[in-house]
């Protein structure tokens, strides 16, 4: 229900900043997760496990600027990152990357007349696709599998930057994000009882605006 309410939330905005192209605002955007960690535990014995990696992302927006604020619906994708571990002859990678639909609005202040503060939340769903490989050796014999799920997540972020305009039209953003996605564990594995994962790091991005 949830997924569902942002997925028509998001198509809002977007119908929304087309409705008027006065203020209308296209970008694109980059990020690099400095530790894209996913943490949990398990129902049988309460172990818990963690995966942490750096991961660049990229995505899109489409949103209404209205000066002081904005408003904005985006996608992002989050390239694969991965955990490998090693214990005597066994062995496994857990690797996960990403779709997000997000919705969102900034706060943006001019400090100059070229030079606006971002002060922004977000929050959508997130799509991930989770893979775990594993391997067990001994001479003379191997034995290897893998095991594959989605999960359907609800993210809330935030982000601190700086928006500097060239001219009417032209504009770069940057600064730092930070967000939290909580999983539907019972998707990663029947054993797991809570999943979440949290980022944080840099961002930059070109925005045109009509």
């Amino acid at each position: 229900m949830k997924n569902k309410i942002l997925i028509a939330a998001f198509a809002a905005a977007a119908c929304v900043s087309v409705g008027s192209s006065e203020g209308l605002l296209l970008g694109i955007e980059g990020d690099y997760s400095f530790k894209s960690s996913v943490k949990g535990k398990t129902i049988s014995y309460g172990d818990k496990f963690k995966w942490d990696d750096g991961q660049p992302a990229i995505g899109i927006k489409i949103g209404y600027d209205f000066d002081v604020f904005r408003v904005y619906g985006a996608y992002s994708y989050d390239f694969e990152a991965s955990k490998s571990h090693e214990i005597d002859m066994f062995s496994w990678k857990d690797s996960w990357k990403k779709h997000n639909l997000l919705v969102g609005a900034d706060f943006t202040p001019e400090i100059t007349n070229s030079f606006k503060l971002i002060a922004g939340a977000y929050t959508g769903v997130s799509f991930m696709r989770y893979k775990n490989e594993s391997s067990f050796s001994l001479p003379g014999y191997a034995y290897s599998d893998s095991y594959k799920a989605n999960l359907n997540g609800w993210v809330i972020g935030a982000k601190l930057g700086g928006l500097y305009s060239f001219d009417e039209h032209n504009e770069i953003e940057f600064g730092y994000k930070a967000d939290y996605t909580r999983y539907k564990a019972s998707k990663l594995g029947e054993d797991i009882d809570k999943a979440y994962e949290t980022n944080h790091g840099l961002y930059l991005g070109y925005n045109f605006k009509f």
